[in-house]
Parts: structure tokens; sequence; C-alpha cells
């Protein structure tokens, strides 16, 4: 073991998120602060009066720092049950502004604050007719049917409201629909979308399962790159297209292992390859520490995967991301900025002072200039681990490393909550379906953002899945130019998601 710096004990307080093993991604695994976990929303402390009264001070305190460390995503996933009319993220910006006062002393504070200031809308005893607004350089429409007045994720606010949308901008990278459709439409590569090097990391001898498949073919439809870094547990045969359950050009399949070999001869002290020099040694290490029979701990298992993660995204050009990942319909708004910043994201809202989740790391530059950067800085901390047991659980310092190297660049977008111009994001613009509360910028998470180990609640559920992987066959793949032969693939892999 190591001594921490004040620095690396912040670190142990944040998300980490990973990929492989399962067919739903690999899991969200998260450090939460001591004896809190989040109540109900808009209830205070434990009304049983089985708390201690020495205690509920301690307790108290707990939750107003743990509320004042949320982001406006956060707060909306845990105070957003019920309260779906509010779906703007400057007014989830306001009341995160309020909570950061101190204000608001619990759960119980927030909830009332959010109702005085946020009213639910009144409920409509019949449907409306013939309502029409005119705001300023907007078309209006008369609404003659409640299903006129309804879109996706939003019934609420427009039932309230009859506020009629104006239609996307001119400016926006993708197409419109035909007619009979709204919406945006993807932008495919043959169309003139900017291509993508997506890297995806397997370990283990198992197939992949039907969600990894339908984010492959999604990516291979729109016509980007997708290489899968892959490395079989003891006694397993090294992957082909073939054991993953692919066919031949569906993908690239890339031993790991022989991608560690080749890096160790890469000439040039300057070179991020040989910046990463102790993180490989690490990862050579622990993947050789794989057991002979039978399958490595779990700990052992998010140890390797996060490490790999960092590792390819400071050497390999392209966006690394989890199974759990494909694209959305602004993919082609973001994919210029891809080239000129290392892209992450803090979808799920715990992570300490802002750092970076692990679940998508990469950049498109055509230089070294910003591996190299992120390179050096993450070289510099996870070689701290060099002695450590790859049995332990070390995923949360490795997350923690990434998090506060990519900090460091100074040159990362967080997608999750910045336009590609990386202002931050005010409106619904670049919004983006997903399980649970919506998600923002150019890739789709199929999980809730809540679904972590610290949480009780807001487990994904595995229709949700599936239904959202149909919804995106309907509404973005179908009929859009992409290539039909991958979205019939991805269809076939939709309906064997379970339900």
């Amino acid at each position: 073991m190591y001594e921490q710096s004040e620095e690396l004990k912040k670190e142990t307080r944040r998300t980490v998120v990973g990929s492989g093993g399962g067919s739903n991604g690999k899991r969200d695994q998260f450090v939460a602060l001591p004896d809190h976990r989040p109540g109900p929303v808009g209830k205070g402390d434990d009304a049983s009066g089985a708390t201690s009264n020495l205690m509920l001070p301690a307790m108290k305190m707990a939750k107003e720092c743990e509320l004042k460390s949320q982001t406006w995503q956060g707060l909306k996933e845990r105070f957003g049950g019920g309260r779906e009319h509010i779906t703007k993220f400057k007014d989830w910006e306001k009341i995160l502004g309020h909570v950061k006062t101190g204000a608001c002393g619990d759960e119980a504070d927030v909830g009332r604050y959010i109702d005085k200031q946020y009213p639910s809308p009144p409920h409509l005893a019949k449907p409306l007719q013939g309502i029409a607004t005119t705001p300023k350089g907007v078309r209006t429409h008369k609404l003659t049917a409640p299903t006129q007045l309804v879109t996706t994720h939003k019934k609420q606010l427009e039932v309230a409201h009859a506020v009629a949308k104006p239609a996307v901008s001119a400016k926006t990278a993708t197409k419109p629909r035909a007619a009979g459709a709204s919406g945006k439409m993807h932008l495919p590569v043959s169309k003139g979308g900017r291509p993508l090097s997506i890297n995806y990391v397997w370990l283990g001898s198992n197939p992949l399962g039907p969600l990894e498949k339908f984010n492959i073919f999604s990516w291979r439809a729109l016509g980007h790159q997708v290489n899968i870094y892959t490395h079989p547990f003891a006694g397993g045969a090294a992957h082909t297209e073939a054991t993953l359950g692919l066919e031949r050009g569906d993908v690239t399949v890339i031993s790991l292992g022989d991608t560690l070999t080749a890096d160790d001869r890469e000439a040039g002290e300057d070179h991020p390859k040989a910046l990463l020099g102790d993180a490989r040694s690490l990862l050579k290490r622990w993947l050789a520490g794989i057991p002979k029979e039978g399958r490595p701990s779990i700990e052992h298992i998010f140890n390797m995967v996060d490490l790999t993660k960092s590792y390819l995204g400071g050497t390999q050009r392209g966006i690394v991301l989890d199974m759990k990942v494909g694209p959305s319909i602004h993919l082609q708004d973001y994919a210029a900025s891809f080239d000129s910043h290392l892209v992450s994201y803090t979808r799920g809202g715990n992570t300490v002072e802002g750092l970076p989740e692990n679940q998508c790391i990469g950049t498109m530059q055509g230089s070294e200039a910003l591996r190299k950067c992120y390179a050096q800085r993450f070289n510099s901390k996870v070689k701290r681990l060099a002695e450590e047991d790859p049995k332990d659980p070390w995923f949360n310092q490795i997350t923690g490393y990434h998090g506060l190297s990519y900090k460091q660049t100074k040159t990362w977008l967080d997608v999750a909550l910045k336009t590609p111009s990386g202002l931050v994001a005010t409106t619904d613009e670049f919004s983006v379906s997903e399980p649970g509360v919506s998600g923002h910028g150019p890739f789709r998470v199929f999980k809730r953002a809540s679904d972590q180990t610290n949480k009780n609640a807001g487990k994904t559920k595995p229709m949700e899945v599936k239904s959202l992987a149909d919804d995106v066959l309907m509404k973005e793949l179908l009929g859009s130019g992409v290539d039909q032969a991958f979205v019939g693939k991805a269809q076939a892999a939709a309906k064997l998601l379970p339900s």
C-alpha cells in the first residue's frame, strides 16, 4: 500500500464506470459518502426514531454536503420523479444554485423549494381544442387532438402549455426526416458525415451479448470503424469475429496482449506509447495474473478493464467507449470537436469536483499532441499501483487518475454537459433519450445514470433497454440512408434483447 496525498484521497470519492462481461455492459461502481444513502425524494431523516439523536446532526451535515456536491443531472435524477414538467437544463441549474447556497438543509427542504418555485401544471379536464401560440419567429399550428400535443418524453409539459415547437435549425449537421416524421436524422459517412474510430474493450472468453451487438451494428450502419480489443481468460482461445458471435467484416478484432507487446518496441521517448510505459507494464502483469483455471475475481476484471480503457485512450486514435454506449442523433454535431479535444463526460453526476468518468475516453486528433499530454499525466499517477495485488479493488483509483489527468490537460470536452462549442448546455437542443432521465450529447447510454451499486433505486429494467433499442431503430436508423445490411443486423440483435 502507499500513502495517499490529499489529492489522491479525494479521488476515492467518485464514480467508476466500465465495460465488458455481461450483455448489458460491465457495471457502474461508486464509493459512497460514509454511512449515507439517498432517501426518498422530499423526505428527511428516518422518521422511525431508530436513528440516535446524537447522530442526527452528523447525518444532516453529511446530507447537506452530498446535496451541495451534486451536478444538475444528479439533482434531476434524484428529485425529478413526479416533476417531469421541469425539463430545461437552466431550471435544474437554478435549483442546484439555490441548494449550493446552503438554504436547503435536507432533501425535504429541496423538495419543498422545487414545488414552490416550479409547481406542477394544472390537470386538464378535457382535450385542448384549437389552441395556438405565436412565439416570436415561430409558425403557429392549430392543435385539435391530445395526440398532436404529445412528443416523446415531454407529454406533461406539452399538454400543459400546448406550445408548438420550431423546426430543427438549418445549422444542425443532420437532415430532417421525411414528411410525417419529426426530429433529426443521422448523417452517415456515406452522405458526408465525419468518420470516427470506436474502440471497445472485451475481456473474457464469452461471445458478445445482444446489446453489445446492437451498438456495434448501429455504429457500422452509420459507416464508422469499430475495433474490439480482446483478451481471453486463461484456457480460452484468441477471439475472432466468429467467437464473438459476429461475421467477417463486422468489426476489427485486435489482440490486447499483442498490442501491448508491440508497443514495448515503440521508439522515441516522446511518443504516448513510451510515455505510458509504467501503465503498460502494470496492465501486462495484471493480465498475466488471470488464474489458469476459472475466471478472475470481479475486482480483478474491473481493474483490468479500467486500466485498458485509459491505456487505449492515451495511445490509439479514436474514442474508447463502454459497450453499453452507442451513437445518438447528435453525433455529427459534435464530431468536428473530437479532432481538437479529449472527449469524456460526467454522466453519473457523482464525481468529485466534476471529474470526468471513464466510460468515454479519447480523441480523433491526427497528431499525438493530446494523447501525449494525457499519457504523461495518467502514467505518473498509475505507476503508484506497480506492486499492488490485482485482486484488490483499484478501479476507483484508476478512474480518479483518469479524471484528474483529463482535467489537468485543460483541453477536454464534457459532452454530457457541454455543447459542441464547449459552452454549458442550457437547452434541450442536444437531449438524448435514455432509460430514466434523458441524457445529452453525441452518445446514448443504454443504462440509467442512477444505476450504480451505491444506489438502491433507479435500476435499469430489461424492458427499458429493449423498448429504447426498438425506438432507435424506428426513429433514427430505418430509412435514414444508412447501411441497411447493418441495420438488419441491429434489428436481429434487438429481437434478442431480454424483456
